[in-house]
């Protein structure tokens, strides 16, 4: 089951250009009852992997600008490394509120630009 559900959002995932933790994070909490914690942790360490492949897969045809790459990977490694500290001292509760927040904050917003930007 695990892989199942792996392989399909990894599909979508790589069709999208997307990470798809609106998809994931909900999956390893709500479905496979994986703490909060760990399917943060998880879900950065697919999505790394995920990265990594996309990146090579747009490497090959150099499709990336290479300031954008730099300023964003270097603030994103700094962000991550701060917020990977704190899971630590959030309480699982507190992190499933802030996970389910961010993701009813963000569905509107990928929904509204998927049929403002391919209306057909």
């Amino acid at each position: 089951m695990y892989g199942g559900i792996g392989l399909v959002i990894g599909i979508v995932t790589g069709a999208s250009g997307l990470f798809l933790a609106f998809l994931r994070i909900p999956v390893l909490i709500n479905v496979l009852r994986t703490g909060p914690r760990y399917a943060v942790g998880t879900n950065n360490a697919i999505s790394v992997l995920t990265a990594i492949f996309g990146f090579l897969g747009h490497a090959v045809n150099m499709n990336f600008d290479v300031s954008v790459l730099a300023v964003m990977g270097t603030s994103g490694m700094i962000g991550s490394f701060i917020g990977a500290k704190q899971t630590g001292r959030v309480s699982p509760v507190t992190m499933r509120l802030v996970i389910a927040i961010l993701l009813a904050a963000s569905m509107p917003i990928i929904v509204m630009r998927i049929f403002s930007e391919y209306p057909n």
